[in-house]
């Protein structure tokens, strides 16, 4: 997983279970037909929450769009994706938990 470097070891473990149990009906889908995504993301237009105690959160729609080799129709989903994050005492920050729910509705 890409992110993992930027996650805490508790967050990166939590995340590679939830991608490891597999993405559904949509997924199965997509690779019966060739496909792959593509992601686009969007700062959240609400105010981030003050940093306090050296953790804060910031939330980001995330549109990810389906393609097929063979162009069969696949829909885009929208996410809303919320981001945990903790300050080491270096000053780097650290994703401490990701949680998102579908933006569809």
């Amino acid at each position: 997983m890409r992110a993992a470097g930027w996650m805490t070891s508790g967050a990166a473990a939590r995340t590679q279970i939830a991608t490891a149990s597999g993405g559904g009906g949509t997924w199965v889908q997509l690779a019966s037909h060739g496909g792959w995504t593509t992601a686009d993301t969007q700062p959240d237009t609400e105010p981030p929450p003050p940093v306090t105690d050296g953790r804060t959160a910031r939330r980001v729609l995330v549109r990810v769009t389906f393609h097929t080799d063979d162009q069969a129709p696949m829909s885009t989903q929208t996410w809303l994706v919320a981001v945990a994050l903790e300050q080491a005492a270096g000053g780097a920050w650290s994703v401490t938990e990701v949680l998102s729910r579908s933006a569809n509705q």
